[in-house]
C-alpha cells in the first residue's frame, strides 16, 4: 500500500463549495448546512499561508472540530455568500495597520500601546 493511499484512509477531507454547502447568519451566528446536516454555530479559520486571505479556510463546528475546507471563497461561492464569509473572517482577523505609535507604557508584564491606525486611534496591550 502506497503512502498516498494510507493518508487518504486517515484523512477524510471534505471540500466545501456552493455545490454542497449553504452558509447563512442566524441570530448573529454563522450557520452551515451541508450533506443534510445543520451546524448552527460555525467558525472560520484561515489555514496557512495567511497571505491568501480567502483561500484554504477551515470551517469548524462549535466544538472546534473541522467540518470541511473551503479551497477558494472567491471561486467556490456566489456573491452573497462571499460577502457573508468575508464579514465573518474580518471579525476574527481584525488587523488594523499601525501608522504611528503615540505612547508605550510597561504595565506589570504587559506593554500598553497607543497608536494611530488606518481605522483611527487605538489603545491595546501585548505581553512583554
Amino acid at each position: 500500500m502506497d503512502i498516498a493511499k494510507k493518508l487518504a484512509d486517515v484523512v477524510d477531507m471534505v471540500y466545501l463549495s456552493r455545490d454542497n454547502a449553504a452558509f447563512s447568519r442566524e441570530n448573529g451566528f454563522l450557520t452551515l448546512e451541508t450533506d443534510g446536516e445543520r451546524y448552527p454555530h460555525v467558525q472560520l479559520h484561515r489555514a496557512f499561508p495567511f497571505e491568501l486571505e480567502y483561500s484554504y479556510v477551515s470551517v469548524l463546528d462549535d466544538e472546534r472540530q473541522e467540518i470541511g475546507l473551503i479551497l477558494d471563497i472567491e471561486k467556490d461561492f456566489d456573491e452573497p455568500t462571499r460577502t457573508l464569509l468575508h464579514e465573518e473572517l474580518s471579525k476574527k482577523y481584525f488587523c488594523p495597520k499601525i501608522e504611528r505609535i503615540t505612547a508605550m507604557k510597561d504595565n506589570y508584564g504587559f506593554i500598553q500601546i497607543e497608536a494611530d491606525t488606518d481605522i483611527g486611534h487605538l489603545s491595546f496591550g501585548v505581553r512583554d
